[in-house]
């Protein structure tokens, strides 16, 4: 898939999805099931199954080795920025 530009399925979309979603309470639609359960029996190989994907694979091969390590790193960031009226608000 070198050079392919078409968007693909990738288990970082999957994995970040279900990290998300473990926080949250409620119904769950099976879609929501597969990426949380994926979550969970992953999340101790996080950070290599990132590294050794398809993508984290080919953004090392465009030396984007530190990119890759950032992208598997969890709960780093703090605040979330929502958009109201047209301009974004950093919450916390």
């Amino acid at each position: 898939m070198e050079g392919d530009k078409e968007l693909r399925p990738n288990i970082e979309d999957y994995l970040g999805a279900g990290l998300i979603i473990s926080y949250l309470k409620g119904t769950k639609s099976p879609e929501v099931e597969v990426c949380l359960n994926a979550y969970k029996k992953s999340k101790s190989k996080f950070k290599k199954l990132i590294w050794d994907s398809i993508s984290g694979r080919e953004l090392r091969s465009w030396e984007f080795d530190e990119d890759v390590k950032y992208a598997s790193k969890l709960n780093i960031i703090k605040e979330v920025a929502i958009l109201k009226n047209k301009c974004f608000k950093l919450y916390k």
